[in-house]
């Protein structure tokens, strides 16, 4: 994706270049599982509220960007290279999301907003 403007909810503003994810599975000789991925996040910046949020060079995966309680919405928390694996007996899958915004409980019957920005998912099951 290029070019990405978002305002959520007047609160969240975040514009970057070039966002986009990407995951891969394979099996190897022996019949283990393996996954791989990874997120390209180019000039991000985002603020919350009037705060800037402080953007790093790199982002390994899960690299918190914000995670802050806001009176009256509950806990802001951006994810950048969002990686979540599971792998057992064989079997293994991952979703990369290159940014991850929750806004209140995520999941919960509170929750304000949850907004995935570029994700991508691979799973292999090598029995």
């Amino acid at each position: 994706m290029e070019d990405l403007g978002l305002n959520l909810l007047n609160l969240i503003v975040l514009n970057a270049g070039v966002i986009g994810a990407e995951a891969s599975a394979q099996c190897d000789s022996d019949g283990n599982a393996s996954v791989d991925g990874d997120s390209e996040i180019v000039d991000l910046s985002a603020t919350v509220g009037v705060l800037p949020v402080n953007i790093p060079l790199n982002f390994p995966p899960n690299t918190e960007l914000v995670n802050v309680n806001v009176i009256g919405l509950g806990q802001v928390r951006i994810v950048a290279n969002e990686q979540i694996i599971t792998d057992t007996n064989g079997t293994a899958e991952i979703t990369v999301n290159a940014l991850h915004i929750t806004v209140g409980q995520a999941g919960d019957l509170g929750s304000i907003a949850d907004v995935v920005i570029a994700s991508s998912h691979a799973d292999i099951s090598c029995n």
